[in-house]
């Protein structure tokens, strides 16, 4: 019985662990999605200054 509880603690305590990483994986992904924008908007604004 105890190896049981020990076994279904486990199988939940890594399941969590695996939502949190996806987690952390979709805001890292986010927020690089994010950057990218930022990036992008700001290299065609100094493309559009430097072309005038």
């Amino acid at each position: 019985m105890l190896s049981y509880i020990k076994i279904f603690t486990y199988r939940q305590s890594s399941q969590t662990i695996l939502k949190i990483m996806h987690d952390i994986t979709n805001q890292a992904f986010l927020v690089h999605k994010h950057f990218t924008n930022l990036l992008y908007i700001k290299l065609t604004l100094t493309g559009c200054e430097e072309e005038e």
